[in-house]
């Protein structure tokens, strides 16, 4: 009798001069659903992993640049480094806050397979200098601009996953932050070792050229921009104003 008058009470209809179809929900109902802390702690590291492999194929090919392409590869990763550095201080910004912090993950990671895909594309062109130097120029530019985007989307997700991850106040604000931080941290630093790892053991183990080592560094990292559809994007935070 007791359990028959638990259950009706666990979604128990509004007052009928209420006018509203609503229902009440009891703390006993609501334990069952699933954990909102522990699904934002799997949203976040499924995000992290996918930055994580991106990005290591970013600084791979960054690392071989020179040794690769010579001269041109010193003269691309300048103007990756400048345009990274206008990116970030003029529009990131204000895309980010535009498209939200997913979107821009999820934009600075396409962004990002431009510039890979710059050094198949300049390795196919290595008897034509003056196209390979295009090409590599032009995807440096291009590469920055998403690096930009990227890092600051970053920030963004990674202050709302550790709202989220906090649980409404039953986790520490700051434990949480310290909790994320950790784990994107060995996230971030495994992928960069293993992926800066791969061109030697592409190399020396299956005796891949180079130009089949830099279309594999891009086909990870589309894979790693395309997983990012399974990332879903928080709701904005009672503080946001626009």
């Amino acid at each position: 009798m007791e359990q028959s008058i638990e259950s009706e009470a666990a979604y128990a209809p509004a007052p009928a001069d209420s006018g509203e179809e609503e229902f009440v929900v009891d703390d006993r109902s609501l334990s069952n659903s699933p954990s909102p802390r522990r699904s934002a702690l799997g949203n976040f590291l499924l995000a992290s992993s996918l930055f994580s492999v991106n990005h290591g194929c970013v600084t791979a090919c960054l690392n071989l640049a020179t040794a690769r392409l010579g001269d041109v590869g010193a003269k691309q990763s300048s103007v990756l480094y400048l345009s990274f550095a206008a990116s970030a201080l003029l529009g990131s910004t204000w895309i980010v806050k535009r498209i939200g912090g997913r979107n821009g993950l999820a934009l600075g990671l396409s962004i990002y397979c431009v510039y890979v895909g710059a050094f198949v594309a300049a390795t196919l062109l290595l008897d034509h200098p003056r196209w390979a130097e295009a090409v590599a120029l032009f995807g440096a530019a291009v590469g920055g601009l998403g690096g930009g985007i990227l890092w600051t989307a970053q920030g963004t997700f990674f202050s709302r996953s550790a709202e989220m991850h906090a649980g409404g106040g039953t986790t520490p604000l700051t434990d949480a932050t310290a909790d994320l931080g950790a784990y994107f941290a060995a996230i971030y630093l495994l992928g960069e070792v293993a992926l800066n790892m791969l061109s030697s053991f592409l190399v020396e183990g299956f005796e891949l050229s180079w130009l089949k080592v830099f279309m594999v560094y891009f086909y990870v990292a589309v894979v790693s921009a395309c997983g990012m559809v399974l990332v879903y994007e928080y709701p904005p935070s009672p503080d946001s104003s626009s």
